[in-house]
């Protein structure tokens, strides 16, 4: 019976270097709307949809994890790369 392979989401490579520069232009982008959003809700204009751990404390490190959450989900998330 032959594979099916899902051309949406192919395969990760084995042994590839996390792409630091995409991930952190994306969790810079990530933390910029966390700010708004956690700005916005503040003064009670809209509730915060975004994922943010009040427990982490650091916009930054909410971000990056969102960004690895949304790597993972998709698949794209490498084993080796360890924690955001």
């Amino acid at each position: 019976m032959p594979s099916i392979v899902n051309p949406t989401c192919p395969p990760k490579p084995v042994n590839a270097e996390k792409p630091t520069g995409l991930f952190r232009i994306l969790s810079e982008r990530e933390r910029e709307r966390l700010d708004q959003q956690y700005e916005a809700a503040w003064h009670g204009r809209r509730p915060m949809t975004l994922h943010y751990d009040l427990e982490i404390h650091s916009s930054n490190a909410n971000a990056q994890n969102n960004i690895k959450n949304e790597w993972l989900e998709q698949g794209i998330w490498g084993d080796n790369w360890g924690p955001a």
